[in-house]
């Protein structure tokens, strides 16, 4: 007897995975005899909305995720703090049919723009590039909520400057190294 686990589909692969048993009653018969199992894996084509899903996303779909995660999380914002797109509008001394415009996603955000937009809702610009293949995550925190000695020393960040001096080569230095 063969039974297909057809819920079991390995992602952008589609892999199916089979069992075939001897049998009347797969599972007890299998346990009570000495009998092997077949494990039988076979691919699948993709249907349309997995090879859609699967595709990797072009240069233009990925400015389109990150304008809509912006709007996301302008959203978000203006949620938590009880103001709407009218009061945003002020607040950015712009028109309300530019707040429309902008968090209809498809807006191309300038800096100064996005600067209004974050200080229109309480809060600060924080932007971070990243090498391909890695993600930035955020952690948020007030000075308050930190015991002073995990809270970095800013006077003595401003006020630290290493200076490097180079000096005369050594008669031992064969790679001629600093």
């Amino acid at each position: 007897m063969e039974i297909t686990l057809k819920e079991l589909h390995c992602g952008p692969c589609h892999t199916v995975v089979s069992l075939q048993l001897g049998e009347d009653d797969p599972v007890t018969a299998f346990l009570k005899s000495k009998s092997t199992m077949n494990i039988k894996i076979t691919k699948q084509k993709p249907d349309e909305v997995q090879r859609f899903f699967s595709a990797p996303l072009s240069f233009s779909q990925k400015v389109v995720v990150k304008k809509l995660l912006i709007v996301e999380q302008l959203l978000k914002r203006m949620k938590s703090i009880g103001i709407n797109r009218t009061k945003l509008a002020e607040r950015m001394e712009v028109s309300p049919a530019r707040v429309t415009s902008m968090l209809d996603g498809t807006n191309n955000f300038t800096i100064e723009t996005l600067m209004r937009a974050a200080d229109a809702v309480d809060s600060e610009l924080a932007l971070a590039l990243s090498p391909k293949g890695q993600q930035v995550k955020w952690v948020t925190y007030r000075d308050e909520d930190v015991h002073a000695s995990f809270l970095p020393d800013r006077q003595a960040q401003l006020a630290a400057t290493t200076v490097f001096t180079m000096g005369a080569p050594t008669r031992d230095d064969e790679a001629h190294a600093a």
